[in-house]
Protein backbone atom coordinates (compact mmCIF):
# COMPACT_ATOMS: atom_id res chain seq x y z
CA UNK A 1 0.00 0.00 0.00
CA UNK A 2 1.87 3.64 -1.08
CA UNK A 3 2.18 6.20 1.87
CA UNK A 4 -0.50 8.91 2.00
CA UNK A 5 -0.58 11.89 0.12
CA UNK A 6 -0.67 15.21 1.30
CA UNK A 7 -4.95 15.48 1.36
CA UNK A 8 -4.95 12.00 3.45
CA UNK A 9 -2.60 13.68 6.07
CA UNK A 10 -4.21 16.64 6.59
CA UNK A 11 -8.02 16.02 6.08
CA UNK A 12 -8.33 15.47 10.20
CA UNK A 13 -6.94 19.25 10.57
CA UNK A 14 -5.05 20.50 13.28
CA UNK A 15 -4.92 18.40 16.99
CA UNK A 16 -7.24 21.17 19.17
CA UNK A 17 -4.30 22.08 21.70
CA UNK A 18 -2.36 23.59 18.16
CA UNK A 19 -5.91 25.17 16.82
CA UNK A 20 -6.29 26.73 20.50
CA UNK A 21 -2.74 27.72 20.65
CA UNK A 22 -3.01 29.31 17.29
CA UNK A 23 -6.07 31.29 18.10
CA UNK A 24 -4.74 32.52 21.60
CA UNK A 25 -1.37 33.92 19.41
CA UNK A 26 -2.58 34.86 16.20
CA UNK A 27 -6.55 35.60 17.00
CA UNK A 28 -9.54 34.61 14.92
CA UNK A 29 -9.53 34.29 11.02
CA UNK A 30 -12.04 37.34 10.21
CA UNK A 31 -11.69 39.38 7.57
CA UNK A 32 -13.38 42.96 8.54
CA UNK A 33 -15.99 44.53 6.72
CA UNK A 34 -15.75 47.99 5.00
CA UNK A 35 -18.61 50.00 6.00
CA UNK A 36 -19.63 51.50 2.77
CA UNK A 37 -21.49 55.39 2.66
CA UNK A 38 -24.90 54.84 2.33
CA UNK A 39 -26.52 55.11 -1.58
CA UNK A 40 -28.77 58.29 -0.31
CA UNK A 41 -25.68 59.78 1.58
CA UNK A 42 -23.95 59.59 -1.88
CA UNK A 43 -26.89 61.20 -3.55
CA UNK A 44 -27.69 64.31 -1.39
CA UNK A 45 -23.32 64.33 -1.85
CA UNK A 46 -23.57 64.13 -5.34
CA UNK A 47 -26.67 66.52 -5.24
CA UNK A 48 -24.97 69.16 -3.41
CA UNK A 49 -22.16 69.06 -5.46
CA UNK A 50 -23.79 71.01 -8.27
Amino acid sequence: MPPPGPAERFAAGLPREEAARRLEEYGADVVARERRTPVWRRVLQQLRDR
